[in-house]
């Protein structure tokens, strides 16, 4: 495995774990009560000013911040990875879709 392979391995393993906990924040942000309860499903500004929502929104923003900068950084340093990975899942979904038979799918 050369440098740049665990270079990608490092970087996709900080973003999992980035939008991992970037996941367990947005739920966390949607299980409070009163989220998006008032006109046109915005949420009041009295569950807005609640220490819970501000912590938690705090929370999910630092994350977003981050995760941000990290991909910044190093989306285009890592193209050609990034792209085999999205091929990769595509196929998996495919195989999933047509039963593993690896028949084509007509568009």
């Amino acid at each position: 495995m050369n440098a740049r392979q665990l270079e990608f391995m490092a970087y996709a393993i900080a973003r999992d774990g980035i939008e991992a906990r970037l996941r367990a924040a947005s739920a966390r942000l949607n299980a409070i009560p009163g989220i998006g309860s008032g006109p046109m499903g915005l949420t009041p500004d009295s569950v807005k000013q609640s220490a819970e929502y501000r912590e938690a929104r705090a929370t999910y923003d630092d994350l977003h911040k981050l995760l941000g900068r990290l991909n910044a950084r190093n989306v285009k340093r890592f193209a050609p990875e990034l792209r085999a990975e999205r091929e990769a899942a595509r196929a998996a979904k495919l195989a999933a879709l047509d039963g593993g038979k690896g028949a084509p799918i007509a568009a």
